[in-house]
């Protein structure tokens, strides 16, 4: 009966033992805020179609390597969670446009893991149809309509922004800013 008495003693503090670890453990995360940016100036460069209509087309690609915010940095390797709270894309300057806009027929800002565009590739794009873009204009995406940023983030390693269209005037300079904010959530005892 002393020895059952004994093993049950030494079980049930085990028990508390395993449990009141983990319950210490998590007491060890860190929650922080990590941002990330990237600026970029597009040029609309002349094209023409088929019907001989004069258009203008722009591309250009930067990129982010997320090791650059020092929280991120830190934590890196004890990230348990990264949650995308939004994505921002701003029309920063506009150069060589009448009235200082230009129009957008269609184009697409994006974020990828890898270029090109590969089934191994996460993006994150936003679509823009037949748009003004005038300086101070933003287009605000919350975490359900990039679902793959986060993706992206977890990788923990540097990912390509750009944005590509077709635009009127020829020969404008669009300065663009996207901002990707996050919150993340890392063990400092991992």
């Amino acid at each position: 009966m002393k020895t059952l008495l004994k093993l049950s003693l030494i079980l049930l503090l085990i028990g508390f033992t395993n449990t009141g670890c983990e319950k210490i453990k998590d007491l060890a995360d860190v929650t922080f805020d990590a941002d990330f940016t990237s600026t970029m100036d597009a040029t609309v460069e002349p094209t023409s179609l088929k019907s001989g209509q004069a258009m203008g087309y722009f591309a250009e690609e930067t990129t982010i390597d997320p090791n650059t915010n020092e929280d991120f940095k830190t934590y890196a390797n004890k990230i348990k969670s990264i949650k995308v709270e939004k994505m921002i894309v701003e029309v920063t300057s506009i150069s060589n446009a009448p009235n200082n806009s230009v129009n957008v027929t269609t184009a697409v800002a994006y974020c990828i893991s890898q270029p090109p565009f590969t089934e191994n590739a996460f993006g994150a794009t936003v679509v823009l149809n037949n748009e003004t873009l005038t300086v101070g204009k933003t287009y605000e995406l919350d975490a359900a309509e990039v679902p793959d940023l986060e993706t992206i983030l977890n990788t923990k390693e540097v990912f390509y922004v750009g944005i590509a269209g077709m635009a009127d005037p020829v020969n404008a300079t669009i300065g663009f800013k996207v901002y990707i904010n996050s919150k993340i959530t890392a063990n400092a005892l991992n």
